[in-house]
């Protein structure tokens, strides 16, 4: 869950700062918002000319500019292919204006990769390039992002929840990343906005419950149902030792005998009882599911 006061102590320093200021304004889509001057030697110039490219689908802005910071040499101790920011603006106008994608794949390999938060944001940049939106293994804030700078929405229910489960369950900061807790608060609004999620903290304790009840529904109902197996074959066995002249005892063995019914039938019917009290359990105390 996102702690109201850590986050405003969080946002200080980026709302202070105006590259971050504009960034965040940019995810938030705040109307007349309008980029820098274009300066190719300043990074922050440049992300945030190139995302504004992408959001006005400017494709000869943004393949200009592309091909310019393309004659750049890719060298592992070059400082500017460490700037996450810098390297998902080239992510999305390549992707979104499908243009080549050789040079910004070779400064994706030439970028740190033993940090595994850091491997996690180069793959999920790589899968970008791959139009997989919806990967898994990767930070899929990041998609979620990108899909909504560039108006592509594909967002999988599945990878959402999972995402935004994680994310509200961990403290914030997420992460060491700037770029990465921006992100993440951006898209955990995205499914909000996604799923039309009003209390979520209720809606995590009615699933958690849910869950529990429905696990505690099958123990009951096995344990009763095999309770009343273990009786029956209890019964069968005594009568079958102690009372074995018995007519009704006889005529029972006889049956079972002669349909050749054993162990394996009354497992099968174990079963499909259980299964059968399960249901009863749950109806009993008011749960049901639409189907």
């Amino acid at each position: 869950m996102v702690s109201v006061e850590a986050l405003s102590t969080y946002w200080l320093p980026l709302r202070a700062n105006p590259f971050t200021n504009f960034f965040l304004n940019f995810l938030d889509e705040k109307p007349g918002l309008v980029p820098p001057a274009l300066n190719p030697s300043d990074t922050d110039s440049v992300v945030s000319n190139l995302l504004f490219y992408v959001r006005r689908a400017d494709s000869a802005a943004a393949a200009s500019l592309y091909q310019k910071l393309a004659t750049r040499q890719v060298r592992v101790d070059s400082e500017w292919i460490h700037n996450d920011y810098l390297v998902f603006a080239l992510v999305c106008v390549v992707q979104k204006f499908q243009l080549d994608g050789q040079w910004v794949r070779q400064v994706l390999h030439n970028r740190p990769n033993a940090d595994p938060t850091q491997r996690l944001i180069n793959k999920s940049f790589d899968n970008l390039l791959a139009g997989n939106y919806n990967a898994k293994e990767d930070y899929h804030q990041i998609s979620i992002a990108y899909q909504l700078i560039t108006q592509q929405e594909q967002f999988d229910a599945e990878r959402l929840h999972k995402m935004f489960a994680y994310l509200w369950r961990h403290s914030f900061p997420y992460f060491e990343s700037e770029f990465l807790n921006i992100v993440s608060l951006r898209a955990i609004r995205a499914a909000f906005e996604a799923k039309g999620l009003t209390d979520i903290e209720q809606r995590f304790v009615a699933e958690k419950f849910a869950s529990q009840f429905l696990k505690r529904a099958a123990t009951i109902s096995k344990i009763l149902t095999y309770s009343i197996f273990i009786l029956i074959i209890l019964a069968m066995s005594a009568g079958a030792i102690f009372y074995a002249e018995n007519k009704w005892v006889k005529g029972a063995l006889a049956v079972l005998t002669t349909l050749g019914l054993g162990a394996s039938f009354f497992a099968d019917i174990r079963s499909w009882v259980a299964l059968r009290v399960e249901k009863l359990v749950q109806r009993v105390w008011g749960y049901s599911v639409d189907k």
